[in-house]
C-alpha cells in the first residue's frame, strides 16, 4: 500500500515540474529560430527557418524597435538605424533541429549549438556570446560537430 502512494506522489511531481519547465519556455512560431535583441525575448526579434550568413542586412529602428527594411527607413535622424549583427542577447529553438549560432558573418567564429526546442533567455550569463551573434545555420536531429559550447 505505501508504494502506491510513492508512486503518484512521485508522478504528480514529475508533471509539476514539467507543467514549470513549459511555463519558462518562451512564446516563439514553430518550426523556427527566434533571436532577441534584449533579454528575456524582448525588443527586436528576428526569426529564422534556415541559412542567415549575415545578420549585417537585418536592420531596426532603435527608437521604435519596428522591422524596417534599412537604414533609411528609420527617418531622418541618423543614429537611430542599427543593424541585427551582433545584437542577440536571447535565442529560442522551436524546430526538431539543432542549430548553430556563430561569432561571425559566414559561419565562422565561436559556435554555439542549440538544442532542438532549447532556449536561453541570457546568452550573457551562459555563454560568452552576449550581443556577438553574426549568422546562424540550422543542422540535422542529431548533435552537430564543431560545437564550441552546447546551450538550450
Amino acid at each position: 500500500m505505501p508504494a502506491r502512494r510513492i508512486v503518484p506522489s512521485l508522478l504528480t511531481a514529475g508533471l509539476i515540474a514539467v507543467a514549470g519547465l513549459s511555463a519558462a519556455a518562451p512564446a516563439h512560431a514553430a518550426g523556427s529560430l527566434k533571436l532577441c535583441a534584449n533579454d528575456g525575448y524582448k525588443g527586436k526579434c528576428l526569426t529564422r527557418t534556415g541559412y542567415d550568413a549575415t545578420f549585417a542586412n537585418d536592420w531596426y529602428c532603435s527608437r521604435t524597435l519596428a522591422t524596417v527594411g534599412g537604414p533609411n527607413d528609420c527617418g531622418l535622424r541618423k543614429g537611430i538605424a542599427l543593424k541585427f549583427e551582433d545584437k542577440t542577447s536571447s535565442v529560442a529553438n522551436g524546430t526538431a533541429r539543432w542549430w548553430k549560432l556563430f561569432e561571425d558573418r559566414g559561419y565562422k567564429g565561436y559556435v554555439l549549438c542549440l538544442r532542438p526546442g532549447g532556449y536561453d533567455s541570457d546568452l550573457g550569463n551562459n555563454t560568452p556570446q552576449e550581443d556577438d551573434i553574426s549568422s546562424v545555420r540550422i543542422q540535422g536531429t542529431g548533435q552537430p560537430r564543431g560545437c564550441d559550447q552546447v546551450i538550450g
